[in-house]
């Protein structure tokens, strides 16, 4: 198990790892590496052995921690259940902002903490398409 904790900034981490897995997670305060730890969680991947970087974010971002490359079926949102492929479906029919898509698929609208991800993978194929359509 590793642990983090920083009262003062009313933080706490902590994740459970089994056979060099993760099994389970908690995480107040500082939900920055939630997208990282569910998709692990999900797949059930190898964990690096740098346990740290589960908690904190010490590099640059793995290719399987940015938006632009998530894979179709990862789930974005585990509350309601919304993938990037359903985001992606929106962004193809016409729809470019944050509150529309998070009208049309609920994402970001149970917890909250995958808001931010939203929010840069609709940027990011927002971006992608008015460079498509300038060229």
């Amino acid at each position: 198990m590793q642990l983090s904790r920083e009262p003062k900034r009313r933080i706490y981490k902590t994740v459970i790892v089994r056979d060099g897995r993760l099994a389970g997670a908690i995480l107040l305060g500082d939900l920055d590496r939630m997208p990282f730890l569910t998709q692990a969680l999900d797949n059930g991947s190898v964990l690096p052995q740098e346990r740290a970087s589960l908690l904190f974010d010490l590099a640059q971002p793995r290719a399987d921690d940015r938006d632009e490359e998530l894979a179709p079926d990862t789930q974005v949102c585990n509350c309601n259940g919304v993938s990037k492929a359903d985001i992606d479906s929106c962004m193809n029919s016409g729809m470019r902002t944050l509150h529309e898509i998070v009208t049309a698929t609920r994402a970001g609208t149970g917890c909250g903490g995958c808001k931010e991800r939203v929010l840069r993978i609709v940027e990011s194929a927002a971006g992608k398409a008015r460079i498509r359509e300038a060229a």
